[in-house]
């Protein structure tokens, strides 16, 4: 069982001459992403989020459901470049966000492979309502570029936050696989932009390749510093105590890390052991606005569900249970995943999801003996009372 949690959180993109392989050399795929210019007024006021940048085959993988490690390099996907702009969960009326990317296969097969991959795995996002998300996939019309192209439309919706719709338009041209994504408050709204920008993308493509794009790429920002967020509090006060275990808890780390966009602070916690569990990792965050925090936290907490039901990180596939915590308050999520790997101890994963405000805290822990379902309200119950003291003040 040594470290599963840590495994948890290392688990924590018309007018030219056609395409033509011989001169694929001369793309420079930073460049040929769509800058700010190109988004049109709908994206006036978004900043390059500090996420945009190359997309090694790995992070690739990161990005999809059911792809592993090397499944990008079987297929012949050589890199990419990404460009991501506004925050898509903020709950903000019309479009909230917008990324763009190219990827360079090695041949133009390769290259219809890897959208294939991507049109089979894009729906399976539907594979988490079983562990309390509501998402739904539906098939949407795409905008006629390249020779094969496919678009889809996902809406996902939390209690107590707006939801919040993406269309993913992804096609090929020659050895590319280039895509649009699009995130607003309606699917329509989505759709009409990517297909506008999915054109836009694959003009610059073939302006690439015939030597008469020209520019620089869009300049993107360095991640935030760690640290405590401004004008927020200090998140260390969020944080559960060995006092909230009885005294029974040694700290082992807490501090603050690199936040991911749109967070603007987060903060770390282990603790082994915590009580009666035998370890216990707790990530906080703070958000620019409360429907960030809400959707990230019941998001984050059905998927590291997912992830242990899935043996992602045993190998051995779990038996997932969701837990009533509601009367925790804060919007809770709990669950616990029970992992029987043969030959070895049984391994019982507790999830427990909270927000408040600005601000999502996730709390993750492990035990040899089996968890109950009073257990995990007793901890989601614990870490509201800490997190609402906290803000508080």
């Amino acid at each position: 069982m040594k470290k599963i949690l840590l495994g948890a959180v290392l688990v924590a993109a018309v007018l030219a001459p056609a395409a033509s392989a011989g001169r694929s050399h001369r793309v420079k795929l930073a460049v040929v992403v769509l800058p700010k210019s190109a988004l049109g007024a709908a994206a006036r006021s978004f900043a390059v989020a500090p996420e945009s940048g190359a997309v090694s085959n790995l992070m690739a993988a990161g990005k999809s459901v059911t792809a592993q490690a090397n499944t990008f390099d079987k297929l012949g996907r050589i890199g990419g470049y990404e460009l991501t702009y506004g925050d898509r969960f903020s709950g903000s009326s019309g479009i909230t966000a917008i990324w763009t990317g190219v990827d360079k296969y090695k041949t133009a097969a390769a290259a219809k492979r890897g959208l294939a991959f991507w049109r089979k795995d894009d729906p399976k996002i539907t594979v988490l309502e079983p562990y309390g998300l509501a998402v739904t996939v539906k098939a949407v019309k795409a905008a006629k570029v390249g020779s094969r192209r496919f678009a889809e439309g996902s809406t996902i919706t939390v209690p107590n936050a707006v939801p919040v719709s993406v269309v993913d338009e992804q096609f090929t041209d020659g050895r590319y696989v280039l895509h649009v994504d699009v995130a607003a408050g309606s699917l329509s709204a989505a759709g009409h932009l990517a297909g506008k920008l999915a054109r836009i993308l694959d003009h610059r493509l073939r302006l690439a390749e015939a030597g008469r794009l020209h520019g620089k790429p869009a300049k993107v920002p360095p991640r935030l510093d760690s640290g405590p967020p401004q004008g927020g509090p200090d998140l260390a006060t969020l944080a559960l105590t060995s006092a909230d275990f009885g005294g029974q808890a040694t700290i082992l780390d807490a501090g603050y890390g690199v936040p991911s966009t749109p967070a603007l602070s987060t903060y770390l916690l282990d603790m082994e052991p915590a009580g009666g569990y035998a370890e216990l990792s707790q990530f906080l965050d703070w958000f620019p606005v409360a429907n960030d925090a809400t959707l990230f936290a019941r998001v984050e907490g059905v998927e590291f569900a997912y992830v242990f039901a899935a043996g992602a990180l045993t190998g051995t596939p779990g038996q997932f249970t969701q837990v009533d915590v509601s009367a925790a308050g804060d919007n809770a999520y709990g669950a616990i995943v029970t992992i029987a790997q043969q030959g070895e101890q049984t391994i019982y994963v507790g999830v427990v999801a909270l927000s408040s405000g600005r601000a999502d805290d996730l709390v993750l822990v492990a035990s040899e003996s089996p968890i109950q379902s009073s257990d995990i309200l007793s901890l989601a119950q614990i870490t509201a009372n800490r997190l609402d003291a906290g803000l508080a003040g």
